[in-house]
């Protein structure tokens, strides 16, 4: 097995270096103004990774609902 590094740089306006932004839900009863960046794991180019690390942010305003999942992951607000 290879070992490989990835480094993402953090911009000057908050957003991860070639990372596409994303909103994350339309649906405006449960979701507003959230966007998201998926920095490791699947959406990021490796769908292979055994966890998830996303990025969101969320607008003056915006707000979401508390979820739960099965897999491993890492949220970073």
């Amino acid at each position: 097995m290879s070992e490989r590094s990835k480094i993402i740089k953090c911009t000057a306006d908050f957003r991860w270096a070639g990372v596409p932004v994303t909103e994350y839900k339309p649906d405006p009863t449960l979701f507003r103004d959230v966007t998201r960046q998926t920095l490791v794991g699947e959406g990021s180019g490796e769908e292979s990774s055994p966890i998830l690390a996303r990025y969101f942010e969320v607008q003056p305003g915006g707000f979401s609902t508390l979820e739960y999942h099965d897999h491993r992951h890492i949220v970073i607000v």
